[in-house]
């Protein structure tokens, strides 16, 4: 339920959400664009390759891991094309994205 998610803006500006009256999060609540780029993208090794990135990611979430890859993608410049494939079974409304 969606009903129950809080926006929780976390120390290096970006947000994520939380279930509300819980501890549950879908990123760190003490930087979730900083957890994102280190997990997702540094913990991949993808911005040391070059040619076409294909990335899958199973659960979109917020969809963080999937900008802080485009950022990677747009700024690599031995980079030449980017297939992202997320699969997702309990997808966020678009005026949830739209408020993140």
């Amino acid at each position: 339920m969606q009903n129950d998610l809080t926006i929780i803006e976390t120390p290096d500006g970006s947000a994520t959400l939380q279930k509300a009256n819980t501890a549950i999060s879908f990123r760190s609540i003490k930087g979730a664009a900083t957890e994102s780029w280190h997990v997702f993208v540094e913990g991949s090794h993808i911005t040391k390759k070059s040619g076409h990135w294909r990335v899958l990611e199973l659960g979109l979430g917020t969809g963080l891991n999937l900008a802080k890859t485009v950022e990677a993608f747009l700024n690599c410049p031995q980079a030449t094309q980017l297939t992202y494939t997320a699969i997702e079974c309990s997808p966020l409304e678009t005026a949830r994205f739209e408020q993140l």
